[in-house]
């Protein structure tokens, strides 16, 4: 009730050969993965080896789109790492409520609330950076999955 933090979480999410990037300059702000493997610099460059020549035929292959099951841009390799996730509430109570957002804690319910449950415990688990990885070793890929998947 005072305003300090019940429980922290902080994980980031992974994805290894995504199907798409972030690029402003295209709408809509989609760019895809696949399609780098076929830019060409002024100079002649252009990315190779890895999975661009997997997806390309090392670059004999055109028109490979995103969507295509030879690319191996389908963002199926992904993990979670937790971080740290500390509980700090050792002597507060075990239910509360919030509002949508985790804020406004109040012990007794008020209309739109959301009723959130936490152990009475002093706990801290993980590291500030690269903490436990959920997933890692998980195959989310197969035979026809492709992106967006």
């Amino acid at each position: 009730m005072d305003g300090a933090p019940l429980a922290f979480f902080n994980p980031y999410f992974q994805v290894l050969l995504p199907s798409r990037f972030h690029d402003p300059a295209l709408a809509p702000a989609v760019g895809r993965s696949l399609d780098v493997c076929y830019e060409e610099t002024p100079e002649g460059n252009r990315a190779a080896g890895g999975p661009c020549d997997e997806s390309t035929g090392a670059g004999n292959d055109a028109g490979v789109t995103y969507d295509d099951p030879r690319s191996r841009f389908n963002g199926a390799a992904r993990f979670v790492d937790i971080n740290v996730t500390r509980i700090q509430n050792l002597r507060g109570p075990s239910v509360w409520y919030t509002d949508a957002y985790g804020q406004r804690g109040e012990v007794t319910p008020f209309r739109g609330s959301i009723r959130q449950e936490i152990a009475q415990v002093e706990h801290e688990l993980g590291l500030p950076v690269g903490g436990p990885r959920l997933g890692e070793d998980r195959d989310y890929g197969g035979s026809g999955v492709r992106a967006p998947n």
